[in-house]
């Protein structure tokens, strides 16, 4: 089928291929990478089998990356999430709209009154644990799941935002389609 019409597997977009010999498996196998086409390969003997991908290179983005960075830039805040949370009244809200104030503006709202009563945002263990404790007594209820990320995220407002530039090296790998 390979020699006589090559073109067939190009209507394909993954081809699988079980139990071929060698010579038409290297054949197709340069068909499919000539048209980026997966090639999935598969042989047994009895208990014993092997399952290979034969693909072009190409990128995955990893969306749920184990160590997420976050950038929230809390430590020099825009212009607009401190005019947000300078409009967030707490004190007026009842318990279900206190419930329902997102943590960042909890705590670029709250990190705005910490600096206004004592000059300057933490420095030091204690008065890193008082902010905390701050938060805390911001709390009208139990239940305030906000507050309790706001207190677990609290060492963003005192940690300087940096941009992380990193190099890249890549070699040039040889595009081989079978090995």
């Amino acid at each position: 089928m390979i020699e006589t019409n090559p073109e067939y597997f190009g209507q394909f977009t993954i081809v699988i291929a079980t139990e071929l010999a060698e010579a038409p498996l290297l054949k197709l196998a340069a068909l499919c990478w000539r048209h980026a086409i997966p090639l999935v390969v598969a042989r047994t003997n009895g208990l014993i089998g092997y399952l290979r991908l034969v693909v072009p290179e190409h990128t995955v983005v990893e969306s749920h990356p184990d160590n997420p960075l976050f950038d929230l830039r809390l430590d020099n805040p825009p212009a607009e999430l401190v005019a947000l949370a300078s409009k967030t009244n707490l004190e007026a809200m009842d318990l279900a709209q206190h419930k329902h104030v997102p943590y960042v503006i909890l705590l670029c709202s709250l990190a705005q009154k910490w600096k206004q009563l004592h000059g300057r945002m933490p420095e030091t263990r204690p008065e890193k644990d008082q902010f905390k404790l701050f938060i805390q007594q911001h709390k009208i209820g139990s239940d305030e799941q906000n507050f309790d990320e706001a207190v677990a995220a609290a060492h963003r407002v005192w940690t300087a935002t940096t941009v992380r530039l990193k190099k890249r090296n890549r070699k040039e790998r040889s595009m081989k389609p079978f090995p």
